[in-house]
């Protein structure tokens, strides 16, 4: 979702939701390491879009 930060700005609120794993493997490895993850790569695209953002508002 896009909020609107003062005259000339704004920003992208994003909600990370996800299915619980099955199984005891999942539930021991992939539970606590997936969001990490996924929060760290949503983070690189994020900032990639901020970065392309900011130089089209300067062209």
């Amino acid at each position: 979702m896009v909020v609107p930060a003062g005259e000339e700005g704004c920003r992208v609120v994003v909600k990370l939701v996800g299915r619980q794993p099955h199984g005891a493997v999942g539930r021991l490895l992939l539970q606590p390491t997936v969001p990490w993850l996924d929060l760290f790569m949503m983070r690189r695209q994020l900032l990639n879009l901020k970065e392309l953002a900011e130089r089209d508002a300067r062209a």
